[in-house]
């Protein structure tokens, strides 16, 4: 996307804590201990003002925790952040869905991939709605220790026909 209006696509891609996430735009990290922008998607326009907005993963380092947030791509003003268990990597993989609950707002998918739900590093997926709000932690129902669900995440559209994005996920360590 366009973010400052030059006329030219901007990019962004990972960086370690207080670098710059976006041609002119600084999106710091919370804490000195944590890596902004480990994983970073933009996801559609989500705060209205016509300019695609971006979700940064946050992973833990020097045991802060690890988060999502979401900021705003036209004055790069953070909309949100979600933190997760200290473990669990929440933010090791971001994207973006499109709407999956029906308020007309993207919503986000965050990776856990070191998430205990299921057993030590099964992982989890954490789906939240534009404005932050947790609608889903995904969990294979099979899953088992080490499998890291949650290393990648993609949007695949509306593969089932229901109306709404589905989810793709990673589980790295799975068999």
């Amino acid at each position: 996307p366009d973010t400052d209006g030059d006329g030219y696509g901007d990019v962004c891609d990972r960086c370690p804590a207080n670098a710059d996430a976006a041609r002119g735009k600084l999106f710091p990290a919370d804490t000195l201990n944590a890596y902004s922008g480990r994983a970073v998607c933009g996801v559609g326009d989500v705060d209205g003002d016509g300019v695609e907005d971006m979700v940064l993963g946050m992973i833990n380092k020097d045991y802060s925790p690890p988060a999502v947030a979401l900021y705003s791509g036209r004055t790069g003003a953070r909309l949100w952040k979600r933190g997760g268990d200290l473990y669990s990597d929440l933010g090791f993989a971001v994207t973006g869905l499109g709407d999956m609950n029906g308020d007309q707002v993207p919503d986000v998918a965050a990776g856990a991939p070191l998430d205990d739900t299921k057993g030590s590093d099964a992982g989890a997926v954490w789906v939240y709605t534009g404005g932050g709000i947790l609608l889903y932690k995904l969990v294979d129902p099979d899953g088992a220790i080490s499998d890291q669900l949650g290393r990648s995440v993609a949007s695949l559209g509306d593969v089932d026909g229901r109306g709404s994005p589905d989810v793709a996920a990673g589980a790295y360590g799975d068999d």
